[in-house]
């Protein structure tokens, strides 16, 4: 996987942060909830586009024998878009600080296969999860699902999003 964005870009504020589902890595049923709060947030930011229909899950979540994978949050949640050549994947952990953590990043991954296209773009959401990081998140996966604007556009706006967070700024990059 090569990097193609320059950086990692984060956000770690001291504020305290509503923290959901903090013990979802110990607790199957908060795994799970985690898991489907991610699917709902997501449907309700394609909702709001054409496009929802072309947004489904790519990765695996099981091996060839049927065995599920360790339920390690990486990736909680995945999806991806071949006609627009996005996908995104959210990493999600316990809270480290109480505070809001999240980063992101975006990676062009080479894919080989018939149906795939030969590079996909894939924004990753690395962050605990609580009320404030997932409200930055719907953020970024606003732009990020935006079929009118490129991955280099969308870097260009989710970084600048992120460095608004840190400096204290509004959500909305525009203002």
């Amino acid at each position: 996987m090569s990097k193609f964005s320059a950086g990692k870009l984060s956000l770690n504020e001291v504020t305290m942060a509503t923290i959901l589902y903090p013990r979802f890595l110990e607790d199957e049923e908060q795994y799970a909830l985690s898991r489907r709060f991610w699917t709902d947030l997501f449907a309700s930011v394609v909702a709001a586009f054409d496009n929802a229909a072309d947004w489904g899950p790519w990765r695996a979540r099981a091996y060839a024998n049927g065995v599920p994978f360790e339920r390690d949050g990486n990736p909680i949640f995945d999806a991806r878009s071949l006609r627009s050549s996005k996908a995104v994947q959210v990493i999600q952990w316990p809270s480290e600080t109480g505070g809001v953590e999240i980063s992101a990043w975006i990676s062009e991954l080479h894919l080989e296969g018939e149906d795939e296209p030969a590079v996909l773009h894939e924004l990753t959401i690395n962050c605990s999860l609580s009320t404030e990081s997932a409200e930055i998140a719907k953020d970024l996966l606003r732009y990020w699902v935006d079929e009118s604007m490129s991955a280099r556009e969308s870097e260009r706006v989710i970084k600048k999003m992120l460095a608004s967070h840190d400096a204290g700024a509004p959500t909305h990059p525009d203002t």
